[in-house]
């Protein structure tokens, strides 16, 4: 999660934490219904939703919408 670019000066570590702080603040504050997280069938490893479920994990959200599914 050490993501850097070199020449753009984009830090992956910030720009999820902002994001993370927005979706919380609109789950929070107007209830916002968001996207499920996406998983391989396989081994059930995250391929698309990773700031949503750290933003819910952070939250203490213990279950979430997924679709599962072949790469």
């Amino acid at each position: 999660m050490n993501l850097v670019g070199a020449k753009s000066g984009y830090v992956f570590r910030n720009s999820l934490a902002k994001r993370s702080q927005e979706l919380r603040e609109a789950i929070e504050r107007f209830a916002s219904v968001i996207w499920p997280i996406i998983v391989k069938k396989e081994d059930f490893a995250l391929v698309d939703g990773y700031c949503r479920y750290a933003t819910l994990k952070a939250m203490n959200v213990s279950r979430v919408y997924a679709y599962i599914g072949a790469p």
